[in-house]
């Protein structure tokens, strides 16, 4: 009977052990570590981003004027300092790249209307406002009026010598 009662125990702590194993935590890879803390320095932040497509990306933004820029995507995100947390010692954001503002848990339950689509219209249509603006005269326009004005003074000119 001693036998059984130390089998058990002996079970019941193999039982124990395997369900007190370690879940991996998350970890960044070499290439997002290296160099960390030169980048926070230069303000830069650790920018979990979610994709349209429910993809996530990683990447190193900088952040000027409170605002961090999407190349991709050519749009501004608004950033406050109560959105910046911290795992470990880097500063991270979480930012969906179809909101202005990143999520912040402390704020999730309001309701976000800001949509980062009608920024990438008024962008874009600023961008052109700016090239159909632009029409000052070139230095080859200028070099052609002043060849085409000499050919014709001088054929007015020589009409009224002969």
């Amino acid at each position: 009977m001693e036998n059984k009662g130390l089998i058990e125990k002996v079970d019941e702590l193999f039982e124990e052990k395997e369900n007190k194993k370690k879940k991996k935590g998350f970890k960044l890879s070499f290439g997002l570590r290296s160099g960390s803390k030169s980048k926070i320095r230069k303000n830069q932040v650790l920018a979990f981003i979610i994709r349209v497509n429910g993809n996530m990306d990683i990447k190193w933004l900088k952040i000027s004027n409170n605002m961090v820029y999407l190349k991709e995507n050519d749009t501004y995100h608004d950033i406050n300092s109560e959105d910046i947390k911290y795992y470990k010692k880097y500063p991270y954001i979480i930012l969906p790249e179809w909101i202005l503002k990143p999520i912040n848990p402390l704020m999730i339950h309001k309701d976000i209307d800001t949509k980062a689509s009608d920024q990438r219209f008024i962008i874009r249509a600023s961008k052109l406002s700016l090239l159909k603006t632009s029409n000052s005269i070139s230095g080859k326009a200028i070099f052609w009026f002043i060849i085409i004005g000499s050919a014709v003074a001088y054929m007015l000119y020589n009409q009224g010598l002969t």
